[in-house]
Formats: structure tokens, sequence, C-alpha cells
């Protein structure tokens, strides 16, 4: 781990009032080049987790004066990293809804803590399998996508687009594993 991505990681703990191990925050980053196939998705990954984006309080900080550093959902509160993808209560439902829908997928009850949503905590190969892991990690991934698109809107993304947008990674996978002759994998997941 470099010492850049360590300060990446101290201000997911700020932010997430949450202490991780280095160990665990390795983990978080080498799994942006595990899972799925795109490199696309896997820079996007990357991007989420070394906090690539601007919200309205980084964006406050370069225009002082001139911009708010308040949630564009109009909720009133400081529009940090955290709350921009996780807090933000206009944000609840979509999670509850793709919280829902994992579960029916992978059929289980997974916590609905901004850590493993958001950073990927991981979850023991005795509760899920290698496979469902891969599954989750993309459900999750295009979760995160679909803030990303509605970005800068006041509403939030909504469970419908995120299954449109899973349809489309599927037909990317789809393609990946027919082209890389592994299609056993493929349909195995």
């Amino acid at each position: 781990m470099t010492e850049n991505t360590l300060q990446v990681k101290g201000k997911w703990e700020l932010e997430m009032n949450i202490i991780m191990e280095d160990k665990n925050w390795e983990e978080v980053c080498l799994s942006c080049h595990k899972g799925i196939n795109s490199h696309l998705w896997k820079e996007f990954d990357w991007k989420i987790t070394m906090r690539f984006f601007r919200t309205p309080l980084i964006v406050s900080g370069f225009a002082k004066g001139t911009t708010s550093a308040l949630c564009w959902r109009k909720c009133g509160m400081t529009g940090d990293y955290s709350h921009i993808f996780w807090d933000c209560q206009v944000l609840q439902v979509f999670w509850q809804d793709i919280k829902k829908e994992i579960g029916k997928i992978l059929k289980i009850d997974i916590p609905l803590d901004p850590v493993f949503f958001f950073l990927l905590g991981e979850i023991h190969q005795d509760v899920l399998g290698k496979d469902q892991r891969y599954i989750l990690r993309i459900l999750l991934l295009v979760a995160r996508k679909m803030i990303t698109i509605n970005w800068m809107k006041a509403f939030p993304p909504t469970q419908t687009q995120w299954t449109q947008r899973l349809k489309q990674v599927y037909i990317m996978e789809y393609m990946t594993a027919k082209l890389q002759m592994k299609m056993d994998t493929f349909v195995q997941r």
C-alpha cells in the first residue's frame, strides 16, 4: 500500500466513523482489479474507492463562496463522499431496494451497512461461495455506478435503472466469456 492509498483510507474512516485494518483496506484496493472482466468497470471501481468523483464539499473548496457544500439532493446535509454515495436520506430507498433484490438473487440477508455495501466488506466463504461473491461484487458495483449516472441530480437512481444496467453488464460478461472460451465458468456463475 502506498501513502496515498492510506490517506484515502483515512478519509473513509473519518467520514464513516470506522476503523479499518490495513489488511482489510488492502483487500478493498485489490478487489478493484478482480471480478468483472471489463477494464472500464475495474477503473470505475478504483475511482469510487479512491474518491475520484467531486462532491459538493470538494467543489465548494475550489470555488469558495460561489458553490455550496450542501448535498444537491436538497436534504440540507453536507455533501461529502459518504453522504453523496450512502448517508443521504434521499438515497435510502434506493439502497433498501438494492438490498432486497440482492437478497432475492443470492438468497441471503445482507446487512444494510455502508462498509459492506460501499467498500465491499468481505463475506466469508462459509456464507457465500466464490461465484456468489463474484455476483455480489457486480450487483454492488452497478448500484454505485447508478449513483454516478445521476450525479448532481436531485433525485436518486431507481431499481429499474439498476436492473437495466445489470442486463447490459450481463451481455458484456457473456460476450467476454464466449470470446475467452470460458462459457463453462460463466454458466456456472
